[in-house]
């Protein structure tokens, strides 16, 4: 028998749930394997200390009330004399920035003069009446957009300054 079935039939054992043929060849396994064995006084004990009875019920005001005076002695002089009425001073310095912060933010949003941005024309601003380019053999292609008025210019070049097969490179 090899030690990993023989801890499937220990965890059986101990649980009352081997079977009475089982239990011979575990024994012998056992009694021969030194590994298998330090496992079994291991979990014997931890079966010892789960069963053993539980401690005794803790009252939970008073509980409670040992923890807020530990608590309250533990803290920091220099806490309790900045803010003696408030219990979480730290609380009390972040609500304060926090306030702060929001209140830079709305006067700096009531005084900053809002703009939608530039009003836009139905007219187009610029008009092109001829492109001149410094590329030899490069053809230059003007479009006006209407409705947004923008004026797009393309320079299409080609290779070697030769069209093939009547198409360009750009």
């Amino acid at each position: 028998m090899n030690c990993k079935k023989a801890q499937q039939w220990l965890s059986m054992a101990m649980d009352n749930e081997l079977p009475a043929d089982r239990r011979e060849p575990l024994e012998q396994h056992l009694a021969q394997c030194p590994d298998c064995r330090a496992m079994q006084s291991q979990w014997s004990t931890y079966g010892q200390i789960l069963r053993a009875p539980e401690a005794p019920a803790v009252n939970a005001g008073a509980l409670r009330a040992d923890v807020l005076r530990a608590i309250r002695t533990q803290r920091p002089e220099r806490e309790r004399a900045l803010f003696p009425a408030i219990p979480y001073p730290r609380l009390a310095y972040s609500v304060a920035i926090t306030a702060l912060i929001c209140t830079v933010i709305i006067a700096g949003l009531r005084f900053y003069p809002y703009s939608a941005g530039p009003e836009t024309t139905a007219e187009p601003n610029t008009q092109v009446e001829w492109v001149e380019t410094d590329v030899p053999g490069a053809t230059a292609m003007v479009y006006e957009d209407e409705e947004t008025g923008l004026t797009v210019i393309w320079v299409i070049t080609t290779e070697n300054g030769e069209e093939e097969n009547g198409q360009a490179a750009s």
